[in-house]
């Protein structure tokens, strides 16, 4: 019996599976809106390159300064406009409208025709002074997440801020949700707004444009799950691993006194 007991260990840790590797620490961080512009800048530095390669002048600047423009327009729009999904369709919806009208109708032909042949004339310097002011916006938008973020780390939530002491709650008893309410922000970065409720007696925690949300949340949801788990004890009493290596021998049975064996009626 003793021979089955490393088969017997062996197979309860089969059974229960790899344990879980403990996670790394993770870090949240909120942008500010301005991050939203970084197509803005790629656009102004191709926009930068193609003006300098051409000769363009007040009288024939080309397309490039109203390809600049309206790209930039869509670009602030997300700033300015909470693209719900219902706020998209509408808008996708009128721009359909418009395009279905400007074949039709000669009269909406015409009007869109003359708004896109207007010239711009933009040089060069144009570009790259846009350019400048684009890269001091985005990256304070990224020193502005440096100076307040979250980290999950030793079963905690922790808060970091500049010349500020770190505040910390537990993550047992933490709930958390997902709100992403502008699409057109989750398509360009997978941002959303990420709710932290600590405990019931304090107030929620509120942290917009994070970036990668739905990754965010995956693992903050496997942080607190497995902080709750390690504060549930093991039942030890059913576990292989606690039975001795070696069995107690049996007492001799009443039917077996000095090497005497007592024979049933039938035998004797």
């Amino acid at each position: 019996m003793s021979d089955l007991l490393p088969i017997m260990v062996a197979q309860e840790d089969q059974a229960r599976g790899p344990k879980a590797a403990k996670p790394g620490p993770l870090r949240i961080r909120g942008y500010a809106p301005a991050i939203y512009l970084y197509p803005s800048l790629l656009m102004t530095i191709a926009c930068g390159v193609v003006a300098g390669m051409g000769e363009r002048t007040p009288q024939a600047p080309g397309s490039v300064g109203l390809v600049f423009s309206l790209f930039f327009f869509a670009n602030l729009s997300v700033l300015a406009i909470q693209f719900t999904r219902r706020t998209s369709i509408l808008m996708g919806l009128v721009f359909v409208v418009i395009l279905v009208l400007s074949g039709v109708s000669s009269f909406v032909g015409q009007l869109v025709e003359g708004v896109l042949s207007q010239g711009l004339f933009m040089n060069t310097s144009f570009y790259w002074m846009w350019c400048l002011f684009l890269v001091c916006l985005i990256s304070g938008s990224i020193l502005w997440s440096r100076g307040q973020y979250w980290t999950v780390r030793d079963g905690e939530l922790i808060r970091h801020r500049i010349f500020r002491s770190e505040s910390s709650w537990p993550l047992v008893g933490l709930t958390h949700r997902v709100d992403i309410h502008d699409v057109v922000q989750y398509a360009m970065l997978r941002a959303g707004r990420l709710i932290i409720q600590p405990n019931p007696q304090d107030g929620p925690i509120v942290i917009d444009h994070v970036p990668q949300i739905r990754s965010i949340s995956t693992r903050l949801e496997e942080a607190t799950q497995l902080e709750v788990s390690r504060l549930i004890p093991e039942d030890d009493s059913v576990s292989v691993e606690r039975l001795p290596e070696t069995l107690p021998k049996e007492e001799p049975s009443a039917a077996v006194l000095d090497g005497d064996i007592l024979l049933g009626d039938d035998e004797a």
